[in-house]
Parts: structure tokens; sequence; C-alpha cells
């Protein structure tokens, strides 16, 4: 029953103390979470207030289904490289509730299912709930020297309709996934990389 920013700023705040960083070296945080609190503000801004980080510390949502913790890392990780910011923290809380019960009682009303028709929701049971954080800071700051050394980006948006969820804004839209189709869209495309 928590919200995102809740559950969110919970992990935000373990990430900060374990990293024995001041919390006003924080200059960026973003929220990467599919779920978000409300459609406006950001709910970045309430995870924000709730670890009481600096005023200069920008702050927004970067939403992009299952990549964005990933996304989220990059940008600071360039945010640090530029010398924009010493340090970064990227939070992510979900909550699949809502989407799993809306699935399982269309599934239970659904007097017509057959192993063919039920496959496009099969996806949407497999949505949990959680948190996470990642901290990134410049080398002056960081403890254990760990290095984000670079990724490779590979977009193949040809296929951005193998998964489809909350048509209407929200999770009772429901989600329909095509599971086997994109598999074998997602290998194709990692043999290219």
């Amino acid at each position: 029953d928590w919200s995102s920013a809740h559950v969110s700023a919970v992990a935000g705040r373990d990430a900060i103390q374990k990293s024995g960083i001041d919390p006003a070296k924080i200059g960026c945080l973003i929220h990467a979470s599919v779920c978000k609190d409300r459609l406006e503000p950001a709910t970045a801004t309430s995870v924000h207030a709730e670890l009481n980080l600096q005023d200069d510390c920008m702050v927004y949502d970067l939403s992009n289904a299952c990549l964005g913790m990933l996304n989220g890392m990059v940008t600071i990780a360039d945010m640090i490289s530029l010398g924009h910011i010493e340090a970064g923290l990227v939070v992510s809380g979900e909550n699949g509730r809502e989407l799993v019960e809306a699935t399982i009682k269309e599934l239970q009303e659904n007097k017509t299912l057959t192993r063919q028709s039920i496959k496009p929701h099969f996806a949407s049971l497999t949505i949990g709930a959680g948190a996470c954080a990642v901290l990134l800071c410049n080398e002056k700051l960081s403890k254990k020297k760990h290095r984000l050394l670079g990724g490779s980006v590979l977009s193949s948006t040809a296929y951005n309709d193998l998964c489809k969820g909350g048509e209407n804004g929200t999770a009772s839209g429901g989600m329909s996934t095509n599971s086997e189709e994109l598999l074998i869209q997602g290998v194709e495309l990692a043999k290219k990389n």
C-alpha cells in the first residue's frame, strides 16, 4: 500500500546511507519507474521532498519501461562526466498490484479462454512490486572506486507494439504482450550488437 514515491525514497535513503556520500552533493534525482503516483507533478518531486535533498538538485521522472533505471544511470553518469554534478541518485518504486489484479479479474470473467487467447495476458501476471536505488558519483567522492565503463544502445522501435500496456494511461487499461515474438525480436536485435 506504499506509494511509488515513498518506496523509492526508502531505497534512495538506503543507497545514500550505504554510500557515505553527503546528500548535499547529490545534484540530480531521477525517478525511473514505470509506476507514478500521479500524472503531475513528477513523482521525483515527492521523493526529493521525502529525502530532504537540496533545492539546487535537479529533479525529474524518466520512464522507459524495463530500461528506466539503466537510462537514468547513463544520464547521471553523463552529467557527472560533463562536470555538471558531483553525484546523482536514480530511484525506482514499482507496484504491479493494480495490473495483476485487473488481469486476474479479466481472465476470471472470460468464459471462452483458450491456450491461445490467454497468451497475451501472461506477461501481465509476472509484474511485481519492489524498489531500488543507485547512487553514482565522481571519482573524488567514490569510496569503492567502482566505475560505469559504458554501454551499448540499439533501438528497434518497429516492434514497439509487441508489448502494450495502459492504453488509457492507467494500469486498468490492461496490458497485452506477444511474448514469443518479443523474445525472437530481442534476440535478433542482440545479434546486431
